[in-house]
Formats: structure tokens, sequence, C-alpha cells
């Protein structure tokens, strides 16, 4: 039998264990049960910003090995000029157990580090110059990949089923700036009707199956972010010069790019 009970909380009535237990079974399980399936990364919100010398997460919820992280207060963590590579990672410390609870301890670190090991996950990247501020704001959709002095969320994995896939925003961003251009093209039209909707992440699958349909190529061409950005990003910069977009040939399917 499946019962939905609700303690009351009567004025003079006493807490009893069977009444809080049915609130921490609520509270912690119903989230995991309702995104069970989906995969590591952000669930929602952990909006980035940035003041003169701090990168700021802002509330919301990542998802790791099957478990929702709640962030409820913003965090501020310190950035200083490298002129190198910084990336912005989440690490899951693993489980505490005691008398009284059981908890999973996360942090949030700047690491030097590109490579995002077993128990971690990225939220951003940056290249910052001397003498600069980390600026979050973005003046295209192409600026989002600008290499220095920019918070670069493109490799930040975004909870959905299965797999993880770009943040709405970038989706938004995108739809944005094409539909700007009162696209002709169906897959175009269809794309950006489904990316309006900033509340949730479109699946990757769906985004590589619009980029096969326009540019050509296989899964394989577009199965990480960077791959899936640039995807878009190449449909974008053709449509807005008016020029055909090429499929791509076989030869280009075949290369790789090696980047240190």
């Amino acid at each position: 039998m499946i019962v939905r009970a609700f303690p009351l909380f009567d004025q003079g009535s006493i807490l009893r264990a069977d009444m809080m237990a049915e609130l921490a079974g609520y509270a912690y399980l119903f989230g995991d049960i309702l995104y069970d399936g989906y995969s590591d990364g952000i669930l929602s919100g952990c909006r980035l910003t940035t003041t003169r010398d701090a990168i700021v997460v802002n509330p919301g919820v990542i998802r790791h090995a099957g478990k929702n992280f709640l962030i409820k207060d913003p965090i501020y963590v310190a950035y200083y000029p490298t002129n190198s590579t910084t990336v912005l990672k989440m690490n899951f410390l693993g489980e505490n157990r005691s008398a009284r609870f059981v908890t999973y301890d996360a942090e949030v670190v700047l690491d030097n580090a590109p490579a995002v090991r077993e128990g971690q996950i990225e939220l951003c990247r940056f290249k910052l110059q001397p003498g600069a501020q980390l600026r979050y704001k973005y003046v295209s959709f192409e600026d989002r990949s600008t290499e220095y002095d920019t918070l670069n969320t493109l490799y930040a994995p975004h909870s959905a089923k299965e797999r993880s896939t770009l943040s709405p925003e970038i989706t938004y961003d995108y739809a944005r700036e094409l539909s700007g251009t009162n696209p002709k093209n169906h897959w175009d039209m269809v794309f950006c009707l489904q990316a309006a909707d900033r509340s949730r992440p479109v699946a990757a699958d769906a985004i590589a199956l619009y980029l096969r349909s326009r540019l050509g190529g296989s899964a394989e061409d577009f199965s990480t972010n960077q791959a899936l950005y640039e995807g878009l990003n190449q449909i974008l910069t053709s449509v807005k010069r008016g020029q055909d977009i090429a499929p791509r040939s076989k030869e280009r399917r075949k290369s790789k790019i090696l980047v240190d």
C-alpha cells in the first residue's frame, strides 16, 4: 500500500520520531527519486557572477552520484591572475557518518589542472591577465569562448536524462541571436522554439541531431559540450553572413584536433 502522510504539528503536540522520519524522507528522497537517471551536473541555478576579486556561485542544485547537493547561500571564491587556464570545480568529498547524521561534503575550489577527475564537476574556466577583471557578461554568443578575462561555462555539465548537456542560458542566447536574423531554415526555427524555454536545458542528443541535420557529420562529432557549442557557433556565424553551410566532409570527420 502506498501512503502519503503529512505530519500535523498542532499547538502543544509532541514531536515524534515517526513524524520527523516522514519529513526527512520527503525532503531528502523526493528530489533524488524525481531526478533518477539524470547525469551528474548542474541541476538548477548556480549562476556565476563576479566581483572585483571573487567568483560568486549563486544558490542552486548540483547533482552527483545520484544525490542532489543544495547550495543555499552564495559561495565566494577569490580569483587572481595567472595568465593560464584556471578551472573552478566542485569537489565531492564522500560520505561521513556520526551518531546523528550521514553527511556528504563538497567544496568549491580553483584548480590549475583542466582535466576533471572522478568526484569533480567543472563550473567554469578562465584565463586572467594581470591587471584585468574577470567578467561574466557576454556581448554575443561567440563572446562566450573569448580566451582571456572572461568566464567560460561551455565545459560545465548541466544535468539531463542520461547525458549532461549545455547550459540552458547558452542555448537560449543562441536561439535569441539566431531568431534575430529571421531564419528561413526549418531546422533553425524548430530549434529556436525549443531553446526559447530557458527554464530547462536542451538535451545533448537533441542539439546533436539539429547540428547533424544542418552541418552533416556523425554523433561522434558532437559528443562533448565544446563540440556542441562550436557547431552552434558555426551555424550562427554562417547565417549572419548570409552564407550557405557546407556539410562536414568525411575527411574532416576523420581528423582530430589535439589541444594541450
